[in-house]
């Protein structure tokens, strides 16, 4: 199922390797395209914001990604932190561990748990990402170094935005149901814009 989302982001990536990673998943899931571009769902190129410069979004010598604002569709489904572990990273951490792993009869391990917590992963990623959403949901949520703070994004307009743009519309206000979706999608869009400016 798809979830729609405004997202926006810079990261730095620690090596090539974990670079890779993250560039093989996006080629894969037609998120950029060869040229390093950010590409919409009609793979339509999205303009990044580099002032007086189209340049492409991934740089493969610096090894940094510059998400450009832009309503994705599943992008904020990628882990570009690399926190969700494979089952071979998951090995490696227990492996070691101060204990040997136990192998269960079906080939895999069985984790101990107090030893496995030790273990508990930072990501080595640095940079951040901001995002909104209204699909199916209102929410924000802002992301620095791998982690994350979520956001009820109607909560949070009314203890961040200062003026009656904090107040959603009143749909008993309205005799036209039309007039009144209207507004209140463009209240949505206002609150969205501000949370992101915020976290910029």
């Amino acid at each position: 199922m798809s979830f729609y989302a405004v997202v926006e982001g810079q990261l730095k990536y620690p090596t090539e390797e974990s670079f890779n990673r993250v560039i093989s998943f996006l080629e894969t899931g037609c998120f950029i395209d060869k040229d390093g571009y950010f590409v919409d769902e009609c793979d339509a190129r999205i303009q990044s914001d580099v002032e007086f410069e189209f340049a492409p979004n991934i740089d493969r010598e610096n090894l940094t990604i510059d998400i450009p604002l832009a309503h994705y569709r599943n992008l904020s489904r990628v882990d570009f932190f690399l926190n969700k572990k494979t089952a071979e990273e998951i090995a490696q951490l227990l492996s070691d561990s101060r204990e040997l792993p136990i192998i269960d009869p079906f080939g895999g391990f069985l984790l101990n748990i107090i030893d496995f917590a030790n273990c508990a992963h930072e990501s080595v990623v640095s940079g951040w990402i901001v995002g909104t959403s209204t699909d199916g949901c209102f929410d924000g949520w802002y992301i620095e170094d791998g982690k994350e703070t979520t956001y009820d994004l109607q909560k949070w307009a009314l203890e961040n935005i200062d003026d009656e743009g904090m107040y959603p519309p009143r749909k008993e206000d309205y005799e036209d149901d039309e007039a009144y979706q209207r507004d209140f999608n463009d209240w949505q869009g206002s609150v969205e814009q501000e949370f992101i400016a915020d976290h910029n």
